[in-house]
């Protein structure tokens, strides 16, 4: 009986993945679809508790966190005694999202084919999105910078860094064991995704595309030299291609332009000034999450993120949280390091995961910021387990 929930609970864990980009996808009735998922899930996971909130092997992981939380939380009750800010001690949907980590750990070490099943979920639903957009389904169009492509109301952001790692999954699956079918799906995927990236025209996702794409040139094993430089001007010139695809979208071209010749980072260099201001002035322990509301809405006019999660933790929780923040990317980076040359996909997610954090605002509430952490120390863990024994 228990088998057939734990079987049932991980079906309903990939049609959450599989909704992971519909996040304002909404039934008739008003609730979110993946909203219903998600709570159907925990149920299930209650029901197995014991399997699916084991913190046995992730606990390195997850105590930074915690503490990160916990000094949140004091950091927001002081400035609420002391500054009468509101009484919200810490982001409840970063508590969400540590849960949902830790979830999904569980879910993928059972068996390491599980994490194949789920990356090939995750592009699917992407392809299906790409075909939507393809066919205007959902389709709008961002107010705040005119022409940006947004589908069912998602962030233009967000939509590039999807679609570029669905790429990861399927450059890394083509050069691993699949079968015919699936690699013709991959190929398939891999056009409808970078025209995705290109219509989103996001910089950040597009220059993640071709540092991702470098790094598999470089850590792909091989034992014969030969292949390994075929495989090294394969994806240069894949990298070429893409460049190419990409930058024939207008607005992706000038956005890259003003980039390169007018430094334009969409704010992004007035936020951090403001931000480095305020870490200046309470440098040690922060201003906790409504101080920094509050004061980012006084000084820039209304309230915005950092854009940087390691910036935005240093301003809301001081040099402590940042420091708790940067042991457990520590703790991450030692573990994927040490099974590089075993795989390289954890190596290379735990890279993309420190790119969207470096440039992309409320990262830490992200489900699919963590979804990408989960299964980069999942798959860690389970070669680590199989190699010792």
């Amino acid at each position: 009986m228990l088998d057939k929930i734990k079987d049932l609970r991980f079906f309903f864990y990939l049609i959450f993945v599989f909704l992971l980009p519909y996040n304002n996808l909404n039934l008739y009735i008003g609730f979110e679809i993946r909203k219903v998922v998600w709570f159907v899930w925990i149920i299930l996971a209650i029901i197995s508790f014991k399997s699916c909130f084991s913190i046995k092997c992730i606990k390195q992981f997850l105590y930074p966190l915690w503490l990160q939380l916990l000094f949140m939380a004091c950091i927001g009750l002081y400035g609420h005694l002391r500054y009468f800010y509101s009484t919200t001690l810490f982001n409840y949907e970063v508590v969400l999202a540590i849960l949902f980590l830790l979830m999904s750990i569980n879910e993928l070490k059972i068996n390491i084919n599980r994490i194949q099943k789920v990356y090939n979920t995750f592009i699917i639903s992407l392809g299906v999105l790409s075909i939507f957009a393809m066919l205007g389904i959902g389709l709008g169009i961002n107010n705040e910078e005119t022409g940006r492509l947004t589908i069912f109301g998602s962030n233009a952001n967000d939509l590039g860094n999807w679609a570029v790692c669905a790429i990861v999954f399927c450059v890394y699956s083509l050069l691993h064991k699949c079968n015919l079918i699936m690699r013709i799906i991959f190929i398939i995927a891999i056009p409808l995704l970078l025209n995705l990236v290109a219509s989103s025209a996001s910089r950040g996702a597009f220059i993640f595309l071709l540092i991702v794409l470098c790094l598999f040139a470089i850590t792909t094993n091989t034992t014969q030299k030969y292949k390994k430089m075929i495989l090294f001007i394969l994806f240069i010139l894949i990298g070429y291609l893409s460049f190419i695809w990409i930058m024939s979208n207008e607005l992706m071209r000038d956005r890259m332009i003003s980039f390169i010749t007018e430094e334009d980072t969409s704010g992004r260099n007035i936020i951090w000034s403001i931000g480095f201001s305020m870490i200046v002035e309470r440098s040690i322990c922060g201003w906790g999450i409504n101080g920094y509301i509050q004061e980012m809405t006084t000084r820039y006019g209304e309230y915005r993120s950092m854009h940087n999660m390691f910036l935005e933790y240093w301003v809301t929780s001081g040099i402590v949280g940042l420091f708790l923040l940067c042991m457990f990317f520590y703790r991450f980076g030692r573990r994927v390091i040490k099974i590089r040359k075993v795989d390289n996909l954890p190596l290379i997610l735990y890279t993309l995961v420190i790119m969207i954090a470096l440039k992309t605002g409320g990262v830490q509430a992200s489900l699919f910021f963590w979804f990408l952490i989960s299964i980069s120390i999942a798959l860690s863990n389970s070669l680590i387990l199989k190699s010792s024994k």
